[in-house]
């Protein structure tokens, strides 16, 4: 029994030690400027290691160049380019060498509130409810710069840890049983929480890190898109397109690569789903992604996948997007489903699209992810989230809903693709 234990033992621990460090790395990128803005002492010394006069504003370049920034009196801000016009102070090379900088910043974050303040701005992302405010999202967003590489680190390392959770969240099918609530929370406050930290990268000055990290990773089990898109909900499908659109040209061709070798369904419809995203935000991608798109649609008659009728329509509703011909009642069929409003203080973290399928297929005839493509891609990061005012702080989808969710997406006999959707399907 122990041996039998012991791989998954393994597994399990790597993870949690993974995502811990990764956790820990992106509270300190948070903490570092909340505890220069807080604490008069570490900007004095930083103004004098460079000589800089009082009252001057500065700017400080992160440890690796990633980022940098910009101190005007006591305000801190973020920005991936040095401010142009102040002087500037190296971060990383100045703790190599002031042992009293080292020393004050250290101070500044073990007895001042920023490591606090962080952390508690960080943790909300693992609920009580499953998405942000608009508030603390935008407050997030406007530490990018520093925070958005770490961020995407993390989201790494909690999609493997719901890879290890989903085991346990899916028991035998002749077994009705739910499994336990709290678990089944944890999993969907995880999978809300990728998406959140996605979305922090998902700026367009972030893509060309974001494109050289991805020439870094095998594309074999992994997209920009398929972490989220894989749970087939129409909030975390949104947020996949968003992240997908920012990598954008550069990987093309390795999305392309993706679909032609991809033999199950979904795969398929993520290859896809990413490539209309990429399409529709880079237009000189567009043609190319097109031409690609309609080679596929003729030879798929000779490929060898399971449900290839669904997998054509995919390809055919993609195409459709890609150049516009996606019909006038697409947009109002797309609110009546997700109940999507414009200026809406929900934003797009409707009930309704934290539970719907986007691989469903609408009553016009299209997959409901490639319809609400247009709207997501036109909408701010920020606007994805609830206004605070209308936001308490509750989780809207419960246990049952969450665990029909899972069986959805992951169980052996999960539903196919190509369910008719209809606004009382969505509940």
């Amino acid at each position: 029994m122990t041996q039998q234990l012991r791989p998954w033992l393994t597994d399990e621990i790597h993870h949690a030690v993974a995502e811990s460090a990764a956790w820990a790395e992106l509270a300190r990128a948070l903490a570092i400027p909340l505890a220069i803005e807080a604490d008069a002492s570490v900007r004095g010394l930083l103004r004098h290691s460079n000589r800089i006069g009082e009252g001057t504003p500065f700017a400080i370049g992160q440890p690796g160049g990633s980022a940098w920034l910009a101190v005007d009196g006591e305000r801190v801000t973020a920005h991936r380019r040095k401010p142009e016009g102040i002087p500037a102070v190296d971060l990383g090379a100045l703790l190599a060498r002031e042992p009293l900088i080292v020393e004050a910043l250290r101070s500044a974050l073990t007895h001042g509130t920023a490591l606090t303040a962080a952390a508690t701005v960080l943790g909300a992302l693992m609920g009580p409810a499953e998405v942000l405010s608009r508030q603390k999202f935008l407050y997030l967003e406007s530490w990018a710069p520093v925070l958005e590489q770490h961020a995407y680190k993390s989201a790494a390392a909690m999609a493997a840890s719901l890879d290890l959770m989903r085991p346990q969240l899916l028991p035998g099918d002749d077994d009705k049983r739910l499994p336990q609530a709290a678990l089944l929370n944890e999993y969907w406050w995880r999978a809300h929480a990728i998406a959140q930290l996605s979305l922090l990268a998902a700026d367009r000055e972030a893509g060309s890190w974001l494109a050289a990290m991805a020439d870094r990773i095998a594309w074999i089990n992994w997209t920009p898109t398929f972490p989220l898109l894989r749970e087939r909900t129409m909030w975390l499908a949104s947020c996949a397109a968003k992240s997908a659109a920012v990598f954008g040209e550069p990987v093309v061709s390795k999305y392309l690569a993706v679909l032609e070798r991809a033999r199950h369904p979904v795969k398929v419809f993520d290859a896809l789903f990413g490539l209309a995203a990429i399409a529709l935000t880079s237009p000189g991608a567009a043609s190319p992604i097109a031409v690609e798109l309609r080679h596929l649609r003729n030879s798929l008659d000779r490929m060898p996948i399971d449900g290839v009728e669904y997998i054509a329509l995919a390809c055919e509703k993609a195409l459709s997007v890609i150049q516009g011909h996606s019909p006038a009642i697409g947009a109002a069929e797309v609110r009546a489903l997700l109940g999507w409003k414009d200026q809406s203080p929900q934003g797009l973290a409707t009930e309704q699209a934290l539970l719907a399928d986007p691989t469903a297929i609408t009553r016009s005839g299209h997959y409901l992810g490639f319809l609400a493509l247009p709207t997501i891609l036109a909408t701010s990061s920020g606007a994805f989230n609830p206004d605070q005012s209308r936001l308490l702080a509750r989780q809207i989808v419960k246990a049952p809903a969450i665990a029909r969710i899972v069986r959805r997406a992951w169980s052996l006999y999960a539903e196919p693709f190509g369910d008719i959707i209809s606004e009382r399907r969505i509940q």
